[in-house]
């Protein structure tokens, strides 16, 4: 499980997520704490950009809501017409310096 070791002072993390083979118009994140899968943190639309040959997205997180412990990303594909879909959750763990 990647971890991520936050430093007090930190206002933001900056998470890059793979989506996988899908390709949707755009994406949703939620930040859900691992224990209880409760969301505390939802983003705005989510576009996913090509690096490296790979499509990345990239999101800004307050760091305030991360505390110690496990939390998941849940990622949602959205197309212009149809349901979400529910993509991937991503599980990570945060230290605190």
């Amino acid at each position: 499980m990647p971890t991520i070791s936050l430093a007090n002072t930190l206002d933001a993390v900056r998470l890059q997520l793979d989506p996988g083979g899908d390709d949707f118009s755009e994406y949703r994140a939620a930040l859900q704490e691992a224990s209880s899968e409760r969301v505390i943190w939802r983003s705005g639309p989510l576009h996913a950009v090509s690096a490296g040959g790979r499509s990345v997205i990239t999101m800004t997180v307050p760091a305030g809501l991360l505390h110690r412990g496990e939390h998941a990303i849940k990622l949602t594909g959205v197309q212009a017409v149809g349901e979400p879909k529910v993509l991937d959750s991503y599980p990570f763990r945060v230290v605190l310096q």
